[in-house]
């Protein structure tokens, strides 16, 4: 052979080396960063769900069935406690205050949040002829359980910003049962129930709205069951499935009514 196609021989083969070496060192590259994102992905919650009132009868029966949700089905879920004690809550959150709610959506612990789920809100009740009843008591009470879910709501349109986003409120069953000393929690409730109805014509983007509306839970009923005689009260679990479908199910607008069926009919 002659010498120069040997050497050309083996510059060939030492290129097909340098390349395959090369191929190589990219290929395992690749694989690192594909495995590092994987692994990444798999560590990012499918859903980061911010629960006000979180550490409450309601809240704390919403964050336990939601935790036993996700390890049934399996889900990466990221839950945010949020509230007024600031010494038992993730992110400190006043729903009475417009400004409290929008330091909570800034807060760095809720970027990236996909659900907002309220069990909070200062309830009105007392006899309707009682002088410490005032305008101003009325005021602070809607300011708090309806003002603040309904700015809740408005502000959550700039700052939940993914493909699938809902806020879930809560109301209760004396928006359709009447009872003594409630008359202004059924307007409370019954304003909500009917706000979170119109929402569908006025949210057209990515986020649903929807309202839950419980009766007596069973954790409660050593304090208000003398409130609500003839009623049988709920499980927590039972309210806590009721936010479940509010945010894994799709829906929107929708009241969900969760009470005994073995309670009077509603009014």
């Amino acid at each position: 052979t002659h010498p120069s196609a040997r050497r050309f021989d083996l510059k060939t083969l030492f290129n097909n080396q340098c390349m395959s070496t090369l191929i190589g060192k990219i290929q395992s590259l690749i694989d690192t960063i594909d495995n590092s994102m994987a692994e990444q992905k798999q560590q990012e919650p499918e859903r980061k769900i911010l629960v006000i009132g979180g550490n409450g009868c309601v809240g704390g029966a919403v964050v336990k069935g939601l935790k036993a949700f996700a390890k049934q089905f399996n889900k990466n879920l990221e839950i945010i406690i949020g509230g007024r004690n600031k010494d038992k809550v993730d992110v400190v959150v006043d729903i009475a205050s417009s400004e409290s709610i929008t330091q909570a959506f800034e807060n760095e612990k809720c970027k990236g949040l996909t659900d907002v789920v309220c069990c909070a809100g200062k309830g009105l009740y007392g006899p309707l002829n009682d002088e410490k009843v005032t305008r101003e008591a009325m005021i602070t009470a809607f300011n708090s359980k309806v003002f603040g879910q309904m700015d809740l709501v408005m502000k959550s349109q700039k700052y939940l910003k993914d493909k699938d986003n809902s806020v879930t409120l809560i109301s209760g069953y004396t928006a359709t049962n009447a009872f003594p000393l409630f008359w202004g929690s059924s307007a409370q409730n019954a304003g909500l129930n009917a706000f979170v109805k119109s929402t569908p014509l006025e949210i057209n983007n990515n986020i649903r709205v929807n309202i839950v509306c419980p009766g007596l839970l069973t954790e409660a009923k050593d304090k208000y069951a003398s409130c609500f005689y003839g009623f049988k009260p709920i499980d927590g679990s039972d309210v806590a499935n009721g936010y479940i479908r509010a945010i894994f199910g799709g829906i929107r607008g929708q009241v969900l009514y969760i009470d005994n069926p073995d309670n009077p009919s509603k009014i």
